[in-house]
């Protein structure tokens, strides 16, 4: 988007004081691009080029977050040096801080 939408480009050269003509086309602009992402995605999913998954909003990792011990509430046993549980609480908390 900021390379191939000429209005973008503009006002990422511009960088200030935008009037509100071009606050409007700039929000219409994501809204068509935002509008197109459903019918893209399933594009790709019905020429087998990208397979969708979801996940919940309450995120069975979202404890370890907060507290990483509480791992053992439902696994006592576990190490909590497993590479791969720690590997996963840090992708997942880069996951939440860029989005925030």
């Amino acid at each position: 988007m900021r390379r191939e939408h000429e209005l973008v480009v503009a006002m990422m050269a511009k960088g200030c004081l935008f009037t509100y003509k071009e606050r409007q086309q700039l929000l219409t602009l994501i809204g068509d691009l935002i509008a197109g992402i459903i019918p893209r995605y399933r594009k790709l999913a019905e020429d087998g080029q990208v397979e969708l998954s979801t996940t919940p909003y309450y995120h069975p990792i979202a404890p370890l977050l907060l507290d990483f011990k509480s791992a053992r509430e439902s696994v006592p046993e576990i190490d909590l040096r497993c590479p791969h549980l720690t590997r996963a609480v840090r992708s997942a908390c880069r996951s939440i801080s860029r989005k925030g």
